[in-house]
């Protein structure tokens, strides 16, 4: 049913609702959408979206605005209807194979019945139309014979290669809607035939190739598996071919904040993509996202453009290479050492340095590349064009570790050691390089008196900032850094500091008056330097008792509690109780680390198995954390080995964050999976 604009005073709109509330704004809405006002037309069209269609709902103020959105679209004197039509579509269902409500059946049902207009409007005069009423057919649920057969006919006729593109991905999609199931009259396989056909036809002159990438375009948002594994190929020759004859050179690198760093190549989600909307960059992360678990037809389509000429199509490859390896699990020595490569070309460098930071261990097929790049950096710098400085700087902010000296000190090489030196010896910490220290603290001892003597020769905040680095490497060193306890009792004991001076011993009783001075606070800390007051000075009373308090009472029995208990070992024999306790309590943010403490004290690993298993299942991303646990109570863990040997069967990386992106995600999945493989090994 289409209803004219005049008609909207027939309709409740109070009683209906949108995304907001009462739908009682739509009939405006509507009425300036298609008033004389350009912007005051599309930002009509924007609030509709966000109030009718938000996120992708439907609502029943969503269902009662489609037939004047039906008479908007059909009406030849109103400009701007394609948006109108792309608005339709995405109510109707085209995306959708499921309607997951009421409102959502009805709303397909409206849309769906207006085929004879649009059917119609595929002969539009406006070319922007005729490329919005394609996706809008794939709504149609039952016999789509009509509706394929008008397609084919405009596409015989059509002169606009955008609309020929939109016109091709409508046969498509209509032939994977076939395949499932979900309508009659089309042939799925000679759908299929037909479009394979179509889009990889012989040297395709500029406008083909760009109609064939708009139904490509299309395809990723309707049936991303019409692109079947042979047509990826085919599809990343179309993209590099595009993007090499535009020839577009990259805007010179220019960053203000830390933040942009991570804006410029932080995966998108992976529900819908972050770049520009219509380009070409945009098309290659969504297309690879769309192609999710496919990771060799991933691979394929990133490696065409990673060894393309142009560096516009190589840049276009970054940001979804960051995002297949960062969630999908694979081989990607291939991609990787590409982009290595990247960082010898000065457009390049700087944008392929902050992919390769991410990657943890997996960077080792580019780590020659990576030894270079920073052999050849500037020591400090803004960032921008070119191989990045050890250590950026940064108006008005504190200086950053550089992506390349962190990706190749992650892979612990030794040809890192002049810059990590370079950037421990300098009189502003630099933010960041804890990760440094830690990596090379048995590998390269003269750290330790650098930090020392940065200590000393600094005052106020950079100071405290060297010696929280000089902590992070007293607690790597153990009793090996006893020389260093003057330097950590010369600024106020933090937890960091603490757990230093605990690591270090015997040989830091010089810091005992400091430490029983803390015993004071009520703030979980004392029970750690409790634990730390035993490990100086052998006596495990007072840390019993207060962890004994601690872990009895619901608002302080914290993780961090109960890993304190487990460093007592078995001389926090009376904490069995508590620990057991907590093993099985509600708040299941604890029950790991009150495992790890029971095993550590009793020798009991076997018990929690069970709580361990549910969690397990529970939360995919406490899988790192069980599994360290796993990995190192050895055979005991063979209850759930079928666990570890699942899991490393997986190709999601549950470190992942789906809503967002975690600079740890990679490092947290790779530390499982070897974990993983050492249970099976222990367990075998």
């Amino acid at each position: 049913m289409i209803k004219d604009l005049d008609e909207l005073g027939g309709v409740d709109w109070g009683a209906l609702s949108h995304a907001w509330g009462a739908a009682d704004d739509v009939p405006d809405l509507l009425r300036r959408l298609v008033g004389p006002d350009p912007r005051g037309r599309a930002d009509a069209l924007g609030e509709l979206r966000g109030t009718v269609h938000r996120h992708g709902d439907v609502f029943d103020g969503t269902v009662a605005a489609i037939p004047f959105l039906l008479a908007v679209a059909g009406d030849a004197r109103v400009p701007d209807r394609a948006g109108v039509l792309r608005l339709l579509a995405g109510i109707g269902g085209a995306t959708r194979r499921e309607d997951p409500g009421p409102d959502c059946t009805a709303a397909r049902a409206a849309v769906a019945g207006a085929a004879p207009l649009l059917l119609r409007l595929l002969d539009d005069a406006d070319p922007e139309v005729r490329r919005a009423v394609p996706a809008a057919l794939l709504v149609q649920r039952g016999d789509a014979g009509p509706a394929l057969a008008a397609l084919r006919a405009r596409l015989a006729v059509e002169p606009d290669a955008d609309v020929r593109g939109a016109l091709a991905a409508a046969v498509a999609g209509l032939g994977r809607l076939a395949a499932a199931g979900l309508v009659s009259g089309v042939d799925p396989i000679a759908a299929g035939a037909w479009f394979a056909g179509w889009l990889t036809a012989p040297d395709p002159a500029g406008a083909q190739v760009r109609g064939r990438l708009t139904a490509v375009a299309d395809l990723v948002g309707t049936a991303p598996e019409a692109l079947a594994g042979d047509l990826v190929p085919v599809v990343a020759g179309l993209l590099r071919a595009d993007l090499e004859a535009a020839d577009q050179a990259l805007p010179a690198l220019r960053v203000s904040r830390v933040e942009d760093l991570t804006d410029l190549v932080s995966p998108a989600r992976l529900d819908g993509p972050v770049a520009a909307a219509g380009s070409r960059d945009a098309l290659v992360e969504d297309l690879s996202m769309s192609l999710r678990e496919r990771v060799e037809d991933r691979v394929e389509l990133l490696t065409c453009l990673l060894a393309a000429g142009a560096p516009a199509a190589r840049s276009a490859a970054l940001r979804p290479a960051l995002g297949l390896i960062g969630y999908w699990r694979g081989d990607y020595t291939g991609l990787v050492t590409l982009l290595g490569a990247q960082l010898t070309d000065g457009r390049l460098a700087g944008r392929a340095a902050l992919v390769l930071e991410h990657l943890d261990a997996l960077a080792a097929p580019a780590t020659d590349a990576l030894a270079d790049a920073v052999m050849s950096a500037a020591p400090a710098s803004p960032y921008g064009d070119g191989p990045p400085p050890w250590v950026v700087t940064w108006p008005g902010w504190e200086p950053t570790v550089g992506p390349t000296l962190w990706a190749l000190a992650a892979l612990h090489d030794d040809r890192a050691l002049p810059a990590v030196r370079a950037v421990l010896d300098r009189d502003v910490p630099v933010r960041g390089a804890g990760p440094l220290v830690t990596r090379y603290a048995t590998t390269a001892p003269d750290l330790l008196a650098t930090l020392r003597r940065r200590c000393t020769a600094q005052a106020g905040s950079a100071a405290a900032g060297h010696r929280r680095l000089l902590a992070l490497l007293a607690t790597a060193l153990g009793p090996a850094a006893a020389e260093a306890v003057p330097e950590l009792l010369a600024g106020p004991i933090d937890p960091v500091t603490a757990n230093a001076l605990g690591r270090i011993g015997p040989d830091a009783a010089a810091a005992v008056p400091a430490l029983r001075g803390m015993l004071d606070r009520d703030d979980g800390v004392e029970a750690v330097v409790a634990v730390v007051l035993w490990q100086v000075t052998g006596e495990a009373g007072q840390a019993v008792e207060l962890l004994a308090r601690h872990l009895d009472d619901p608002w302080d029995a914290t993780a961090g509690v109960a890993d304190a208990a487990g460093r007592l070992g078995p001389a926090g024999a009376a904490l069995e109780a508590p620990l057991r306790a907590l093993v099985d309590a509600d708040d299941d943010r604890v029950h790991v680390a009150a495992a790890r403490a029971l095993w550590r004290i009793t020798g009991d690993a076997e018990t929690p198995l069970p709580v361990l298993a549910r969690l397990w299942t529970a939360r995919p991303a406490r899988r790192a954390e069980i599994a360290a646990h796993l990995a190192a109570i050895g055979p005991a863990a063979r209850a759930l080995r079928d666990l570890a040997a699942a899991e490393a069967r997986q190709p999601f990386r549950h470190s992942a964050a789906l809503n967002g992106w975690s600079s740890r995600q990679v490092a947290l999945d790779v530390a499982l999976l070897r974990d993983c493989r050492t249970i099976l090994d222990a367990t075998g």
